[in-house]
């Protein structure tokens, strides 16, 4: 859905500017004040989304096959 928008020449493009990541289980991805100059597409798994509010870790969301972030 992301890039439904793209021509297929850009889609491709955007496929080879691609790299795989493997992560294990718990491990963090990315945390608040990051660069920000990724974008994770899940390729199978879940990964949890928390936020620190008050000094207090509180899960927001949980990005599964297919969603994305970054």
């Amino acid at each position: 859905m992301l890039f439904r928008t793209l021509a297929d020449e850009d889609v491709n493009i955007v496929i080879d500017a691609m790299s795989a990541e493997n992560k294990k289980a718990g491990e963090q991805i990315i945390k608040e004040g990051d660069e920000g100059l990724t974008l994770y597409v899940v390729g199978s798994g879940e990964y949890d989304c928390s936020k620190t509010i008050n000094g207090t870790n509180t899960y927001l969301k949980t990005y599964k096959t297919g969603e994305y972030f970054g």
